[in-house]
């Protein structure tokens, strides 16, 4: 089993699920509410980073709130890629108000065999 590092750098944070298959480690994160255009992913190092922000829904004529139970604000999650990620083979998308990150695994070939020459000086 793979672990992943995880950080955050903030008080607020979408909850994140990570799981695996064969191709590829699946990764989910809920974001209800949060534009495309608040949201970004990067990869640098072997570290994949989603930040965004969630703003409040403002309603015209709302002059005293009682109860505020929803996260909001900027957030950041930071994920330590295991040496099996192909950075190329990463895409994403949003539906439903989740964003779904898929890390291709990288493919590898079958062992190559070298042969080792013996020379002998006199």
């Amino acid at each position: 089993m793979v672990r992943f590092k995880l950080s955050q750098d903030t008080e607020w944070v979408p909850p994140m699920d990570v799981c695996e298959t064969e191709e590829a480690f699946l990764i989910q994160l809920e974001v209800p509410g949060i534009p495309l255009k608040q949201l970004a992913i990067s990869l640098e190092n072997d570290v994949l980073v989603v930040e965004g922000l969630k703003q409040p829904i403002s309603e015209p004529g709302r002059t005293c709130i009682h109860r505020l139970e929803r996260g909001y604000g900027a957030f950041r999650r930071s994920l330590q890629l295991p040496y099996q990620v192909d950075p190329a083979e990463i895409t994403a998308s949003c539906r439903d108000g989740v964003l779904y990150i898929n890390l291709g695994k990288r493919k590898y070939t079958s062992p190559v065999h070298v042969p080792v020459r013996v020379s002998v000086k006199d």
